[in-house]
């Protein structure tokens, strides 16, 4: 049976912050505590954006980028290098963009397990669930100064 190894998820949080580093000059810190990004019905819109990790080895990693949708313009205006004043399909897209390098870099991190990636998909709105995302998923709470909080979430399934 697949499961997280220390390796996967340090191989996981090093591309999210060389991600961040070098395409848009953000720097990212681990939250002390889960409850950092607690989900609540008064919140804003959330963005989740997804991508799986497919192995040769018959399993699938699940990664889940999740942050509000203020953090993911704010990422996006970093990340075009222009103001982005609304979620717009920019922004959409540049999520889309965001999870597919860091699960890029992830897998060339790890190449044993010859990973190909899943097409990227966002969803959008207030406590969404993704159907067939396991229950015991990792959530590892993020901070990005000047933009934000947000969440990876990684998942491993046997496919």
């Amino acid at each position: 049976m697949a499961q997280l190894t220390r390796d996967l998820v340090n191989h996981v949080l090093d591309s999210t912050d060389e991600t961040l580093d070098t395409m848009m000059d953000l720097k990212l810190y681990r939250c002390p505590s889960p409850n950092d990004l607690a989900m609540s019905d008064n919140q804003p819109l959330f963005i989740t954006a997804i991508i799986g990790l497919v192995s040769k080895h018959d399993f699938l990693v699940r990664l889940v980028l999740t942050l509000p949708d203020g953090v993911a313009i704010r990422m996006t205006a970093s990340f075009l290098g222009e103001p982005q004043g609304e979620l717009n399909a920019d922004v959409i897209d540049a999520m889309k963009e965001v999870v597919n390098i860091v699960a890029g870099a992830a897998s060339a991190k790890m190449p044993e397990h010859l990973f190909s990636l899943t097409l990227p998909v966002v969803l959008i709105g207030q406590n969404t669930t993704c159907a067939g995302a396991r229950s015991d998923m990792l959530s590892i709470p993020l901070f990005v100064p000047d933009c934000g909080r947000l969440r990876i979430g990684l998942s491993v399934n046997d496919s």
